[in-house]
């Protein structure tokens, strides 16, 4: 599970988290409910990346050995396509477009053990949570995680922060969405300003996925 990226615009940081449920599924207006979306998938040397799992909606599919993946109805929200690619030992992507026929999606995934990339991991308490600190970031993670049924996991979990430098070449292949395009009150667009992005992931001690319970909320000081 993958608890989502802090992204940090202009001079905040904000945290998502990847719910470690089943997809969302949007039901928000869309001329094309559906689209081809095929891509190869990558890590920051270049080199293929099989058996990411690629996740459209409710629709998976897993890259194969030459490290490509294929969607023949992709799902499409608010007319554009959004992927997402989950791998163990990487930073998840999402990638969003707009929809249109024949879509290509190329990826970079960031490997978190590479010597050019922070991580941090750490056993926490489950119940009474704990502190995780990378460099001069530290994420607080409150008590209560839970599991996929909302129940409180009562044993200790892993803690793992990922920080995705604005500075690195592969960044804007990498970043949640695949760029900084925002939306202004009067429905402008305008581009956003990175100051960086952070994963923060949860899962127990057997690699399942958990989450905050509700109400919970994480928190980060720089």
């Amino acid at each position: 599970m993958k608890l989502k990226f802090i992204a940090i615009a202009f001079c905040s940081m904000l945290l998502f988290f990847t719910q470690c449920s089943n997809p969302t599924v949007y039901n928000l207006f869309s001329n094309m409910e559906e689209c081809q979306v095929s891509g190869v998938v990558r890590d920051e040397s270049g080199k293929i990346i099989d058996d990411v799992e690629v996740i459209s909606g409710r629709e998976k599919t897993t890259t194969n050995a030459r490290g490509v993946f294929r969607f023949e109805k992709a799902k499409v929200n608010n007319e554009r396509c959004v992927i997402t690619f989950q791998k163990e030992g990487y930073c998840s992507v999402t990638r969003s477009c707009p929809a249109q026929e024949n879509v290509r999606m190329d990826v970079v995934m960031l490997s978190k053990m590479s010597k050019d990339n922070l991580y941090a991991k750490k056993t926490i308490s489950g119940v009474s949570g704990g502190v995780v600190s990378l460099g001069k970031v530290k994420v607080t993670i409150p008590g209560n995680v839970v599991n996929r049924l909302g129940m409180v996991h009562a044993d200790d979990c892993v803690a793992e922060v990922f920080y995705l430098d604005p500075n690195n070449k592969n960044f804007q292949d990498a970043i949640p969405g695949g760029d900084l395009e925002a939306v202004r009150s009067d429905n402008s667009s305008t581009l956003l300003k990175s100051y960086g992005m952070l994963e923060v992931t949860l899962t127990d001690k057997d690699g399942s996925p958990l989450q905050l319970g509700k109400d919970e909320k994480a928190s980060r000081y720089v």
